[in-house]
This record gives structure tokens, sequence and C-alpha cells, in this order.
């Protein structure tokens, strides 16, 4: 039993660390705009990084020290299930692509424009049949965008 608790501690010390680095590094991002989104930033990486070491710890405190019953199931499913959505955010922030799609309504597109006006292939063809914007009675300003894809 006091190995389970050492685990936990030291889980808890990385969970609050990586818990206040995001934190400052969303407050960075926030004021100075060095990212467009925080998946773009690698500080985020190295937050959810640490998170992420602080489940497998606790994860190792509950799997190898403690009685196993139904909470104990569900509560290793639970941060088994957080342990993999962090891992995609991490893999997203260091080796996702992103860009955007521009396409005219009837017209069809086979690659993606890039923050630098790049073009990159797609491994498939988007086509924009229709698209729709309603607005507010009296007013211009957009209430709903539909479009069929």
């Amino acid at each position: 039993m006091r190995y389970s608790l050492i685990f936990r501690r030291i889980a808890r010390v990385f969970a609050a660390t990586g818990f206040l680095w995001l934190m400052l590094s969303m407050v960075w991002a926030t004021f100075y705009g060095t990212t467009e989104t925080l998946g773009e930033s690698g500080e985020t990486a190295v937050g959810l990084a640490v998170l992420m070491v602080s489940l497998v710890l606790y994860l190792i405190g509950q799997g190898f020290f403690l009685q196993k019953n139904g909470f104990w199931y569900a509560m290793t499913a639970l941060h088994a299930g957080l342990l993999l959505m962090m891992a995609g955010l991490v893999g997203n922030a260091l080796f996702g692509e992103k860009g955007f799609v521009y396409i005219r309504e009837g017209d069809t597109a086979s690659f993606y424009v890039d923050k630098a006006q790049e073009e990159h292939p797609l491994p498939f063809a988007v086509g924009l049949t229709s698209f729709r914007t309603e607005v507010y009675s009296g007013t211009l300003r957009p209430r709903d965008f539909t479009s069929n894809v």
C-alpha cells in the first residue's frame, strides 16, 4: 500500500505541473498571439506530455498496488481513455498538417493550401454541390451556413 501512495503523490505533482504549464501556455498564446490555435503550439504538447506522464504513473500505481474491483476497472478505463486522447492531441500538435481548402459551389478540389500559401495534394477530392447563407431578418448579419459537400 505504501508504494501505491508514492505513485499517486508523484502522479499528482506531475498533474499539477502539467496543468499549470498548459494554463500558462494558453495565457501566453492569448496575449502574444504566437499561434493560430493551441493545437499548433509546442508548449501545449509539453504540457500534455507531462499530464500523460502523470496518468501513466497513476495507472501503474492503480494496476499493481490496489485491489481490483468494479470501481478499479472503471477508473482504469477512464484514465486510459484520457491517456489515449492526450496522445492524439500531442501527435496532432507535433506531426499534424494544417491548411485550408478553397472551393466554390459546383467545383471540386484535390489539394489544400498551408499558411505559406503552398499547395499540398490530398489523397481524395472534395466537391461542394451547394452552399446557402441565411441571415437574421432585417439585417445582413449571417444566421446560418448550410453546405452539401
